[in-house]
């Protein structure tokens, strides 16, 4: 969740910035804020999907299939990507119509469109990449990337370019696209080199399935294939008579499950927080969230009356 408001904060700021420039200027960005949420939802979906697949994957020690969902994912994300900004290329001149008849806002929004075309494809990399840092369990790396691009990179760059390079909206873009670009990289550079052993390890002590210090067997110790796995059998407590067949693939670590009765056996994974705790993390929470609307409601009110 973090990762995803960082990113969309940016661009909160962003559009307040553009209304200390003119009316026009904060047309543009709110125009270009729309259909960037429009577009934003396709790799959203695909992230989702991608952490699903790439953290079932780890949980059944599945390290191949986990690699092959987190490179389909940005196969796939790179492929509507670059569909969208073909579309938005072709409709660049005429979709400010959508939004407003005003020929200055739609000047200006086409002005700064093939910018936003090139910014939301490596938009879309960070986000399917972010799906696979949840999925591995390691989204305090990503966001603290998304923290570092946007805020100490992007936005400062794009406030000098707007404001003191006077390239205003189109500025602003300029930061932007800087930032996705070394986030892009930074994510695809950390996922490359990622160890996907160490996260299977990790994702099975976090679900309990695995005792501290048990390590997988050699990679060249023989493994249960379809045929000796298809004669395996677990009986089901009260009812011997019903039997339960386990079929597992060379590719896989499904031998490596346990039983339900050495699974009884493995300590309980950590609770939970306690109902106090839970209290105490949301009502402060609440509290930032109610302070910081009331600050905002105060700031409009001091600067509607000047």
């Amino acid at each position: 969740m973090l990762m995803i408001c960082i990113e969309w904060w940016a661009y909160e700021i962003g559009s307040f910035l553009m209304g200390l420039l003119s009316m026009v200027d904060l047309s543009a960005q709110a125009v270009i804020y729309e259909v960037a949420t429009v577009t934003y939802m396709i790799p959203m979906g695909l992230s989702i999907s991608v952490c699903v697949r790439v953290g079932t994957s780890l949980g059944a020690a599945d390290t191949v299939q986990a690699q092959r969902s987190a490179v389909s994912g940005v196969l796939c994300t790179v492929g509507t990507s670059l569909v969208i900004g073909a579309l938005l290329s072709l409709l660049k001149n005429n979709l400010g119509y959508i939004f407003t008849n005003d020929e200055e806002v739609i000047a200006l929004v086409n002005k700064v469109m093939p910018i936003y075309i090139v910014f939301q494809l490596f938009e879309a990399i960070c986000c399917v990449y972010g799906g696979v840092l949840r999925g591995t369990g390691r989204q305090a790396f990503g966001a603290l990337v998304n923290a570092i691009a946007y805020y100490a990179i992007g936005l400062p760059l794009g406030i000098v370019l707007a404001f003191v390079v006077r390239m205003r909206t189109m500025g602003l873009w300029l930061g932007m696209l800087v930032c996705g670009v070394l986030a892009a990289a930074a994510l695809a550079a950390y996922t490359a080199r990622m160890d996907w052993a160490l996260a299977a390890e990790e994702a099975e002590k976090y679900a309990g399935l695995r005792q501290q210090g048990t390590e997988y067997p050699e990679s060249g110790a023989p493994r249960a294939g379809p045929e000796e796995g298809a004669g395996s059998a677990v009986a089901t407590g009260t009812c011997p008579g019903v039997s339960l067949t386990m079929f597992s693939s060379p590719g896989c670590h499904a031998d490596h499950f346990r039983t339900p009765d050495a699974a009884l056996a493995l300590p309980a994974p950590p609770s939970g927080l306690s109902g106090r705790q839970l209290a105490l993390r949301r009502g402060a929470a609440l509290g930032a969230a109610s302070a910081t609307l009331t600050a905002g409601l105060v700031v409009s009110l001091l600067a509607s009356r000047h």
